[in-house]
């Protein structure tokens, strides 16, 4: 990660990252107009500008809820989350199989201009991996925050997340380093999905 962001409103965050994917020669598949696939093999890549994208300011106000809003001022309303599960493949047509799943989301936390909360919205990243997962932790967490770099909050604990991973370059090496993450090499990954709720 390095170089500049150029800031961006939440809404614009899946076709930033898209387009990142685009650049660096990753073709995406629409399967409705905020979910997207893309092959196993670009997870790496996947990951990669999903973090770079993290570095970006998403703090200009945009209209969401039928009002203007804009992300907190604040660490926890801009947040990373990564997790890792078993279940069901997105795709499937259904049946008992599971697939291994790593998930990282920056969930933006909205409020209006008297800086009430109005809702929350997200990017996210979805690898799923192909062979037996049973080897592989369903319970590996990091939580970070976006944005940019944030002088008054610690990259190593915080009051609310035991799993406090700190900005995006401390959250990121985290993930990097569990044991969950080790299934981009141990297990292939089968499908990638970017996609952005609201």
């Amino acid at each position: 990660m390095g170089g500049t962001v150029l800031p961006m409103r939440p809404t614009d965050s899946l076709p930033r990252l898209i387009a990142a994917l685009n650049d660096r020669g990753v073709q995406t598949r629409a399967l409705d107009d905020d979910l997207h696939s893309l092959d196993g093999g670009a997870a790496h890549t996947a990951w990669a500008a999903f973090c770079e994208l993290a570095l970006s300011d998403c703090g200009a106000p945009f209209e969401s809820y039928g009002q203007m809003v804009s992300v907190g001022d604040d660490a926890h309303c801009n947040l990373l989350a990564f997790e890792s599960l078993w279940w069901e493949p997105r795709e499937s047509n259904g049946g008992d199989a599971q697939v291994y799943t790593l998930q990282a989301t920056r969930h933006f936390s909205l409020e209006d201009r008297n800086g009430d909360y109005v809702g929350t919205h997200a990017l996210r990243l979805e690898i799923e991996c192909a062979g037996d997962p049973t080897t592989f932790s369903a319970d590996d967490t990091a939580t970070g925050y976006a944005g940019p770099v944030r002088p008054d909050v610690s990259d190593t604990q915080d009051d609310e997340f035991d799993d406090w991973a700190g900005h995006v370059r401390s959250w990121a090496a985290t993930v990097q380093a569990t044991r969950a993450f080790g299934a981009l090499t141990e297990l292939r990954p089968a499908c990638v999905y970017v996609m952005y709720d609201d």
